[in-house]
C-alpha cells in the first residue's frame, strides 16, 4: 500500500511505502507496466523514486499512482537463477561466530534460502537480494532471518564476491572497498537475465538460468555480463549451490579501454595534452538506474548540446569535457571543431604552408600578423562557433576565466565504443571509456556535416552570474522536497529550510563529478536547523540529479550526474532542470546562494 507520494524536484515523485514486502510488487507494476512518459525506476528499501519526461506526465501519473493497487501474485518475475559459490570468504567464519552458528550451519543456511533480489544499493551493480521468507506478509511470528552487522571499516572486496550485510546477501560487482561481510566467491560469471529490447534501458523476461555454462542461460548484452559479474534484475529469484571450485572474476572495461589507446591509421584528432582531466561524454544513460548506474553524461549538457549542433552532429554525439582547461589537440585530417561551456581563450598554432581556406583564417578565425613560409602561425578562434582545425595544427584550451568545463565537439562526431548505450565515462561506477590520455587519437563516426554554424541550445549562465541581494554569489534555484518536512519547525515554519537560503555556501575543491560539497561563509552560520539527527536509522532513498543532500554535519553536498543512486542522507530540495548545468560549472570557492522556488513558474516562494 502507498504510504505517499511526494515530489522529488519538478519531474520525479518519490512513492512512500510501509515494508520492504509492500514495496516489491509496486516495483514489478513499474517495470512492466510503465506509465505514460516515465523514464527511470529506482527502488530502495520502503520507496521508490520514478523519473518522468515531463510535469505533465508527472502530475498524471501521481493520480494513478494514488489508485493503483498491484497483485503480486499476477506480476511476471524475471526468472530463476543458480549461483555457483565456492564458500571460502574472508569473513565467513567470523560471520558464523558472531551469529553463533558453525560455519557449515551458516553455508547450510545461505544454501537453503529463497533469495529474492530486491534493489540496488550505493554500490553500482549491488543487487540486494532479501530472504524471501520476508516478503511473506502471512509468514510466521517465528520465522527470523539473521541480522549481519556490516564491517566497522571498509575491507577490500574482489569483484565476484558473495556477500552479506544485514538481512540482504548479494555479489560484489567489481574491485573496490566496501563494509559487506565475504562468505564465499563464484565458481563461474553470472550471466544476468536481460533482453536487450531497448537502448534505452533493460526489460526483463522470464526464464531460468545458471552459472554453470553459456548454454543454460538465457539471451543477455554481453556487456552487460562483462560490467557487472553479479548483476540481476528486481524480482529473481536465486538459488545458491556449492561447488569446490572457483575462477577470477574480473569487471569490464580494461580491455575496451586498450583498444582504444592504440594508434589510429583513420585519426582525426590526437591529444597531446589531457589538461587535469578530460574525459568523453555524451547525454548519458537513461533506464538504467534501477540497476544501480548513475546517468553520467555531460555535466553542462546545454554545452554539449550547443557545441554538437554548431558543428552539424546530433545532440547526442559524444564529445570531450575539459575540466580547467589544458587540452591541447593536434588535427591529423582536416576537421571542424566547436568548443563550448567555461570562458576559455582558444588558440590554433599551425605552419604557414597549410593549406587554408579565406573562411578558416578570416571568417571564424584571424590571423596574427604575417609569417614567412613554413613559419609558427598562430591564430585565435572564438568560442561558440565552428572553427576549421587544419593537419598539423594544434588547438590549445587556456584555463577558464569563467566556468569549469569546456566541452569539445568535432562535427562527424567521436567514433567512441559504447558502454549500456551510452559512450560517457562514469567516474563512480567505472563505466565507459577512461579518462583521455596523452597520445590517444580519435576517428569520426560520420563524414563532417555540411551544416554547421547553428544551435538552438542557448549558453548556460556561468558563475558570474548576480544573485539578487547577494553580490558575488551564484543563485540556484531549488524546488523544496521531498524530505523537507524532517527540517520543519512548529507553526508552519521551516528552519532548515531558512537556514538553506538565508546564507551564501562556498564551493569545496573536493567536489567531482558525483558531489559539489559547500560549506558557509557566514562568520555565525546558522546550521543547527540542518544538523537533525537519526541518519544512521534512516533507510536509503532513490537521489535524483540535482539534490541537495543534508548529511549529520548540516553542511549541503549537490548531487551530479556521476552520484550513486541512492543515499541514506535526507534530500531537502531537487535543483531545478533549467539550473543543472550551473552545478557543473561550479569551480572551488565560488558563492552560492539558493532559492527556493514553484516547480512550474520557477518564481520564488516567499
Amino acid at each position: 500500500m502507498v504510504h505517499a507520494v511526494l515530489w522529488a524536484g519538478q519531474r520525479a515523485v518519490l512513492v512512500e511505502f510501509g515494508s520492504l514486502a509492500e514495496m516489491m510488487p509496486f516495483q514489478l507494476q513499474f517495470q512492466q507496466s510503465p506509465l505514460p512518459g516515465q523514464r527511470e525506476v529506482i527502488a530502495a528499501e520502503r520507496s521508490i523514486m520514478l523519473d518522468f519526461r515531463t510535469r505533465k506526465d508527472a502530475q498524471a501519473a501521481v493520480r494513478q499512482i494514488r489508485k493503483l493497487r498491484p497483485r503480486a501474485q499476477k506480476q511476471q518475475l524475471p526468472g530463476k537463477l543458480t549461483v555457483d559459490v565456492h564458500y571460502e570468504g574472508a569473513e565467513l567464519d567470523a560471520v558464523a561466530e558472531e551469529l553463533g552458528m558453525s560455519r557449515q550451519a551458516l553455508i547450510d543456511w545461505h544454501l537453503a534460502t529463497d533469495w529474492i533480489s530486491a534493489f540496488t544499493a550505493a554500490e553500482p551493480g549491488l543487487m540486494q537480494c532479501v530472504p524471501g521468507e520476508l516478503l511473506n506478509k502471512r509468514r510466521s511470528r517465528k520465522s527470523a532471518s539473521p541480522v549481519i552487522n556490516p564491517g566497522a571499516e571498509p575491507q577490500d572486496l574482489p569483484a565476484g564476491a558473495v556477500v552479506l550485510a544485514g538481512v540482504y546477501s548479494g555479489i560484489w560487482p567489481r574491485a573496490n572497498p566496501g563494509t559487506w561481510r565475504q562468505i564465499g566467491h563464484l565458481a563461474a560469471p553470472v550471466a544476468p537475465i536481460l533482453r536487450e529490447d531497448s537502448a534505452e534501458g533493460p526489460s526483463q523476461g522470464s526464464t531460468e538460468a545458471t552459472t554453470a555454462g553459456a548454454g543454460d542461460t538465457a539471451t543477455a548484452p554481453q556487456q552487460f555480463a562483462a560490467v557487472y559479474p553479479g548483476l540481476i534484475p528486481p524480482g529473481t529469484v536465486v538459488k545458491y549451490r556449492p561447488v569446490q571450485e572457483q575462477v577470477t572474476v574480473q569487471a569490464g572495461g580494461s580491455a575496451r579501454n586498450r583498444e582504444e589507446l592504440q594508434p589510429r591509421a583513420d585519426a582525426v584528432l590526437e591529444v597531446l595534452d589531457p589538461g587535469e582531466e578530460t574525459l568523453i561524454q555524451d547525454l548519458g544513460r537513461i533506464g538504467w538506474a534501477g540497476l544501480g548506474v548513475p546517468s553520467s553524461g555531460a555535466l553542462d549538457t546545454a554545452a554539449l548540446r550547443q557545441a554538437n549542433q554548431l558543428v552539424g552532429n546530433e545532440d547526442s554525439a559524444a564529445g570531450l569535457e575539459v575540466l580547467g582547461g589544458g587540452l591541447r589537440l593536434l588535427a591529423r585530417q582536416t576537421a571542424v571543431l566547436a568548443v563550448t561551456g567555461a570562458e576559455v581563450e582558444l588558440t590554433v598554432t599551425g605552419t604557414d604552408n597549410a593549406a587554408r581556406s579565406n573562411m578558416a583564417l578570416h571568417g571564424t578565425g584571424s590571423s596574427e600578423g604575417n609569417s614567412p613560409a613554413g613559419a609558427a602561425v598562430v591564430r585565435k578562434v572564438p568560442q561558440r562557433a565552428p572553427f576549421w582545425l587544419f593537419p598539423g595544427e594544434e588547438l590549445e584550451l587556456s584555463a577558464p576565466n569563467c566556468g569549469l568545463r569546456s566541452y569539445v565537439a568535432v562535427s562527424g562526431g567521436l567514433a567512441v565504443s559504447e558502454t549500456l548505450g551510452s559512450a560517457s565515462t562514469d567516474t563512480h561506477s567505472a563505466l565507459g571509456p577512461g579518462p583521455v590520455t596523452q597520445g590517444q587519437s580519435f576517428a569520426l563516426v560520420g563524414a563532417t556535416s555540411r551544416f554547421v554554424g547553428i544551435a538552438d541550445v542557448s549558453r548556460t549562465p556561468l558563475p558570474s552570474t548576480q544573485a539578487p541581494g547577494a553580490p558575488g554569489c551564484v543563485r540556484l534555484r531549488f524546488v523544496p522536497g521531498p524530505r523537507e518536512e524532517l527540517f520543519a519547525g512548529t507553526r508552519g515554519r521551516n528552519p532548515g529550510l531558512a537556514a538553506l537560503v538565508s546564507q551564501p555556501w562556498s564551493v569545496l575543491k573536493d567536489s567531482s563529478r558525483s558531489s559539489v560539497f559547500l560549506t558557509t561563509t557566514d562568520e555565525e552560520p546558522e546550521v543547527s536547523a540542518l544538523q537533525i539527527p537519526g541518519h544512521a536509522e534512516r533507510a536509503a532513498e532513490p537521489v535524483p540529479r540535482g539534490a541537495v543532500l543534508i548529511p549529520p554535519d548540516g553542511m549541503p553536498v549537490l548531487c551530479l550526474a556521476d552520484y550513486p543512486v541512492v543515499s541514506e542522507h535526507p534530500v531537502i530540495g531537487v535543483v531545478v532542470r533549467e539550473d543543472l548545468g550551473l552545478t557543473g560549472q561550479l569551480s572551488a570557492g565560488t558563492q552560492v546562494d539558493f532559492v527556493a522556488v514553484d516547480p512550474t513558474s520557477l518564481i520564488p516562494i516567499p
